[in-house]
């Protein structure tokens, strides 16, 4: 479960940053390895931020590892900070989101992911997502209806 305040009693074992890669109004998403935690899911590029890393620099460094992807600085927006619940561990989450104007070429790293693709937001809900996905991509949806 996703909350966008810190829940009571929230023990954080790590933190993991992520980002909305949109173009033309369709997000990327990558199909999780079936021997990944929640394999054979789609979800959002990103992963853990490392030890004297910024959640910035670890989704910068993890979409050029996870997709081949380079994301300019300059162009990326902050989303929010989420506190993650799950049966098994806690996590903040950092969202970013970037819009291209023009599609960039996607490649999904054989190691974590098998497969990627450009969907509109409202129709992820038609895959099998990672827990908590569709939670997420709602809560990008809300935040971009607002700016």
């Amino acid at each position: 479960m996703i909350f966008e305040q810190e829940p009571e009693n929230f023990q954080s074992e790590f933190d993991l940053a992520t980002c909305f890669i949109e173009h033309e109004g369709e997000i990327l998403l990558l199909l999780r390895q079936p021997w990944e935690t929640d394999g054979s899911t789609w979800c959002l590029p990103g992963g853990m931020v490392d030890p004297g890393e910024t959640p910035m620099q670890a989704v910068i460094r993890e979409i050029k590892e996870e997709a081949s992807i380079d994301l300019p600085v300059e162009a990326l927006q902050f989303v929010k900070k989420v506190f993650v619940r799950k049966p098994d561990r806690e996590f903040v989450m950092h969202c970013f989101y970037i819009n291209f104007l023009e599609r960039p070429e996607a490649k999904a790293n054989p190691d974590e992911h098998s497969d990627f693709k450009w969907i509109k937001p409202q129709d992820a809900p038609s895959l099998p997502l990672i827990s908590d996905g569709l939670q997420t991509i709602e809560l990008f949806l809300k935040w971009k209806s607002e700016t």
